[in-house]
């Protein structure tokens, strides 16, 4: 299929597969065009994809947020048990506790997990992010 049929696809039927095909064929261009529009800037030309309606939708989601419910030890190794919301999809996801450090009242600590950002509904754009992405969170917990 032709750029000019991909584009006529979207037009039409509003089909995202034929955008999507269309913007992996002309990656350089779409990039290129974004990076013109802040100046030359790389970060914030990827930053700005990023949080487009077409990922992230900032605009009407700010918050990605993560609620945990348990903390437990599996396998000898702590994990973090809790809700992962992005995009207004809320999916459950187990991190794993890396690290942790206790100062007085305050805990800190950092855990991680892989993510397939396709389960939160973020699945357009395939050549700017991978599928599978790592989360890692740095938190800090004070007793009161």
């Amino acid at each position: 299929m032709n750029d000019a049929e991909l584009l006529r696809r979207y037009a039409e039927q509003a089909s995202e597969p034929a955008f999507a095909e269309f913007v992996q064929r002309h990656i350089d261009m779409v990039y290129a065009t974004a990076l013109r529009h802040v100046g030359g800037n790389s970060h914030a030309a990827r930053d700005a994809a990023v949080r487009s309606d077409r990922l992230l939708a900032v605009a009407a989601h700010p918050d990605i947020v993560f609620t945990s419910d348990r903390l437990a030890i599996e396998a000898g190794s702590w994990t973090l048990h809790g809700s992962l919301s992005v995009r207004g999809v809320a999916r459950p996801v187990v991190l794993r506790v890396e690290g942790a450090v206790t100062t007085g009242n305050r805990l800190r600590l950092r855990a991680s997990a892989r993510i397939d950002r396709y389960e939160f509904g973020v699945t357009k754009a395939r050549g700017l992010a991978a599928r599978h992405l790592d989360l890692t969170l740095d938190i800090v917990a004070d007793r009161s």
